[in-house]
């Protein structure tokens, strides 16, 4: 009886401890890693195939080659055995200050203010924050590849920007004070200020330099944030002088700076004036020597009577049917000047205006007055044109509409099929009239014969009879 309690009271420890206390759960802030005998549930990948791994150098690639584990995602419950193990992370986004020492929390005045030097060798304080969260995707790297994570990333971040401020040199902007090489003596403090102009640039910078910390250390940096930059107390009052010697400097620069560029250009506008002035008088003489070298050249002008045809101008009729007009017309100088002068192309311009005016006025006409009316349309296109063609040097003599004809190949071949079909019609009526009347008269003919035919009997019995009644009675 007693051996049989103590089995009962082990098989309720036994589920009670390991059933019952062997599940667990996952909050919504964290994910948990399992590990069986002290060895993590992977899933066969590494830590390189992640995108985060190109910020990695090629030399460092083999050295922060982590494996990829199986995350337990939030919920539950979960059960385990009682040889395994559940490591849980939050993933929560914390903050911290960027001179916070983790070893030694009294350090950087107990984590209040970071010590850095300039490149003139200033003794700086940094004050500002840092926001990191745990890298789901490289939870190996945090929780067995890096013995106190956060003392690493806090320890590179702070070489880096250390390094960072030690060289750091303003941009260049282009600007006067540029171009100005200063003293020696003025040149201390300067840098601080540049630093403080550029902070924005001074944090993108960070956090470049460490998108590397995922691959590294499991630990993302979401943000670095430096919000001051205060040199020591007992220079202050130095580099106060030092920025209004710097400010003035920079005004009496600038101010030259304007005087000279207006000066400048005040000397190029004159320039232009006087420029503008020698080509206005030296204009009317080239344009003389470019008339008389155009009337050099063309030599004496033809005055007789010339011809140009225009075919196929595109028009369409009110029906819509796509057609095209041939245009012939006369013309001849009238007025040699306006004809070298007024007009680079005139004998180019006059065919261009005649082809318009025939499609302006001679479109959306009526078939069958198009067909006809080539008179009238000769008249409307010669009155359109003529005023505008002696502005250019020509007369226009006749004009004539001499060919309207469709441009729409498939009309013309379905006109072309329904003639054909009209005349084989009248080809087919005329040959059966013509049989008809073959018909009509060879029937006439043969009753004609018959007719004759008996008549010449008639006549033969007639006079036969009174012959036999002779010779019956000679008989």
């Amino acid at each position: 009886m007693l051996l049989a309690g103590m089995i009962a009271g082990f098989i309720a420890w036994f589920l009670m401890r390991y059933l019952v206390g062997g599940s667990y759960t996952v909050n919504q802030n964290e994910r948990a890693v399992k590990t069986s005998f002290g060895r993590a549930e992977r899933i066969g990948k590494s830590t390189l195939e992640d995108p985060f791994a190109e910020y990695l150098r090629p030399e460092e690639r083999d050295r922060y080659a982590y494996p990829q584990m199986r995350v337990i995602p939030p919920g539950g419950p979960y059960l385990k055995w009682p040889w395994e193990r559940i490591h849980k992370v939050s993933i929560a986004t914390q903050t911290v200050n960027m001179a916070f020492d983790a070893e030694d929390p009294a350090a950087n005045k107990g984590g209040s203010e970071l010590a850095a030097v300039t490149k003139d060798q200033l003794n700086i304080g940094l004050t500002g924050q840092i926001r990191y969260r745990v890298c789901e995707r490289n939870l190996y790297a945090y929780l067995f590849g890096v013995k106190r994570p956060i003392v690493h990333v806090m320890g590179y971040f702070i070489s880096i920007l250390r390094e960072r401020i030690a060289n750091f040199e303003a941009p260049r902007t282009g600007s006067a004070l540029d171009t100005v090489q200063p003293d020696d003596s003025i040149a201390a403090g300067v840098s601080i200020n540049d630093l403080r102009k550029n902070l924005r640039d001074l944090n993108e910078h960070m956090d470049r330099e460490c998108a590397s910390a995922e691959a590294r250390y499991g630990i993302t940096l979401d943000a670095s944030l430096i919000t001051s930059i205060d040199p020591p107390a007992e220079v202050e009052s130095a580099l106060a002088a030092i920025n209004t010697a710097h400010n003035h400097v920079s005004s009496d620069i600038s101010l030259a700076q304007a005087s000279a560029d207006q000066k400048i250009v005040q000397s190029r506008r004159a320039v232009e004036i006087e420029t503008l002035k020698a080509q206005a008088e030296v204009e009317p003489l080239r344009a003389l020597a470019g008339q008389l070298a155009e009337l050099k050249r063309s030599g004496p002008l033809d005055m007789r009577l010339d011809q140009v045809y225009l075919r196929s101008q595109p028009v369409n009729s009110e029906e819509g049917a796509p057609m095209g007009i041939g245009i012939w017309y006369e013309m001849f100088l009238s007025d040699p000047v306006a004809y070298l002068f007024k007009n680079a192309d005139p004998r180019g311009s006059l065919a261009a205006n005649v082809s318009n005016a025939v499609v302006r006025n001679l479109s959306n006409m009526p078939l069958a007055d198009m067909l006809e009316t080539r008179h009238t349309m000769s008249q409307t296109v010669r009155g359109e044109v003529s005023p505008k063609s002696q502005e250019w040097g020509y007369k226009l003599g006749s004009v004539y509409i001499r060919k309207v004809h469709f441009r729409d190949v498939g009309m013309i071949r379905g006109i072309e099929a329904k003639v054909v079909n009209r005349l084989r019609q009248v080809t087919s009526a005329i040959k059966q009239d013509g049989a008809n009347q073959v018909s009509i008269i060879t029937s006439t003919q043969r009753y004609q014969n018959s007719v004759a035919v008996c008549a010449f009997f008639e006549r033969t019995h007639r006079y036969c009879r009174p012959n036999r009644a002779q010779a019956r009675g000679t008989a």
